[in-house]
């Protein structure tokens, strides 16, 4: 029998919503993320934003429930630097088009750098590898004329789909965020929601069949109001896009799983025992041992300025300091390389000493796995773009802009990963191969990338095309090493 949470959906565009129907969709959408998950999700967000001090604090308190108050505490931006470091793929933006349109891909270019598009989805892909997925919101913001971006953490959003369909961002039906007050003299201690729905029916076919979207600010004290006109939404399109960091989620709220931030929680505890040999190797124990150290018990013992301590001739004191270790600190370098491998990182993707300079050769090797998790996931959100992002926003622009998208198919390509290539070894070698006549000079000029074929070296090169063909060709790998290359 379906219960008052489920009566509160089909309820839904009756009337205004109060806070009753609010919790009760609440608890709908609830149900729709995993177990313990913001037991997870929040401290995560919390230590990205620079708020982890409470937390650190109770997993010291956890740890060393008799001695939590004498120990020092250790806050680490472990996540935020993790989600830098794992969150590569908009560093070098990708190119947007309008599918063969070149007035709308030039029109596109101008509305994604006035957006600042690459540096919100910079930000947004962080979140993401942080807690697993995020929420992308392009709307119009009137004080400057333009859309803007928002970007939220998957704790302040709740969400249902149409039972029945796969979890996506089309078979959405309920959105529920967290929402600033609509009025400055607003009571401080109310919440508020903005609220998003749209109804569904099964047609004749069997294929669900939605309404249009509708949007209210709800509070818990005040009530509803809508966001627009009567309450529904003008647009086709829900602004709110769910990216989803974990290809293989089967929900738009995947579990982060508890790695991460327990992690981090322990790299704060390897470093607080580090702190705390330090302090106690600053302020040494005193010892008293001999016959008559039972005498000293009911003693006061007064140190200071101008007074020593009196021991009786057969008490004898010795002070000791334990000893400063770094063991825990090879302990968190190790644990660091470890996590790199679980989150397919290069092995020294977390470390926090520069080490030695590498080859190209031997970065292509220890960045392959990282490598090809970053083509992956170039193309899982160029797919994301071109598919639910870029038309969101162009319909945005459309509407209260100035822009006249329609319904262009949008192309969205990330330029390759950097390959790590030598400039220096690089000459070396076609170098060689010039001395040996293995290539022409035409051909070496081409390979080290000064012209972009070898008719136009030829062309552009004095003496190139006399040269004549050489009278080699390249070794392979067995020839090159009995070569001694």
């Amino acid at each position: 029998m379906p219960d008052a949470s489920d009566a509160a959906i089909r309820a839904l565009g009756r009337g205004p919503t109060d806070s009753k129907q609010i919790e009760a969709l609440k608890v709908v959408a609830q149900r729709n993320r995993p177990p313990g998950y913001l037991d997870v999700v929040t401290p995560l967000r919390l230590r990205y934003e620079g708020l982890g001090l409470a937390d650190a604090e109770a997993e010291k308190r956890r740890r060393f429930p008799e001695t939590h108050e004498q120990l020092p505490t250790v806050v680490l931006d472990t996540i935020k630097q993790v989600a830098k470091t794992d969150a590569q793929a908009y560093r070098s933006p990708p190119t947007r088009t309008g599918v063969d349109d070149d007035a709308k891909t030039e029109a596109l270019a101008e509305l994604v750098a006035e957006v600042q598009i690459d540096q919100r989805l910079l930000s947004a892909t962080r979140r993401a590898q942080a807690a697993g997925s995020v929420w992308v919101k392009p709307q119009w913001d009137p004080s400057r004329g333009r859309p803007v971006v928002d970007v939220r953490w998957p704790d302040q959003v709740l969400w249902h789909c149409q039972p029945g369909l796969p979890a996506s961002a089309d078979s959405l039906i309920l959105v529920i965020a967290s929402a600033s007050a609509p009025d400055s003299d607003a009571d401080p201690e109310e919440e508020f929601f903005e609220l998003w729905h749209r109804s569904a029916e099964i047609g004749e076919d069997g294929m669900p069949v939605f309404g249009r979207w509708r949007a209210e600010i709800v509070g818990t004290e005040t009530g509803s109001r809508p966001l627009y006109g009567d309450g529904e939404y003008p647009l086709e399109r829900c602004p709110w896009v769910p990216l989803i960091d974990d290809d293989d989620a089967s929900t738009l709220s995947p579990h982060p799983g508890h790695a991460l931030l327990q992690w981090a929680r322990n790299a704060e505890v390897i470093w607080l025992n580090v702190l705390a040999r330090d302090d106690f190797h600053g302020s040494p124990a005193t010892y008293f041992f001999g016959q008559g150290t039972d005498a000293l018990r009911d003693q006061p013992i007064t140190v200071g300025p101008g007074r020593g301590i009196i021991l009786p001739p057969e008490v004898q004191q010795q002070t000791e300091a334990p000893e400063v270790s770094t063991v825990g600190l090879d302990i968190a370098s190790a644990y660091a390389r470890y996590m790199a491998a679980q989150r397919r990182q290069s092995p020294s993707a977390y470390d926090t000493e520069t080490g030695a300079p590498e080859s190209g050769t031997a970065r292509r090797i220890a960045n392959r796995e990282q490598d090809a998790a970053s083509e992956e996931r170039r193309a899982e959100l160029a797919a994301w773009e071109a598919s639910y992002l870029l038309p969101v926003l162009a319909e945005v622009s459309d509407y209260w802009g100035e822009t006249s998208f329609g319904e262009v198919a949008f192309g969205v390509e990330f330029p390759p990963t950097d390959d790590y290539s030598d400039p220096q070894a690089d000459f070396e070698l076609v170098d060689g191969y010039k001395a040996r006549g293995y290539i022409s000079q035409a051909r070496a000029a081409v390979m080290l990338g000064l012209y972009p074929d070898e008719a136009t070296a030829e062309a552009e090169m004095p003496g190139a095309a006399a040269e004549g063909e050489p009278e080699g060709e390249i070794p392979g790998l067995l020839d090159a090493l009995a070569e001694g290359e």
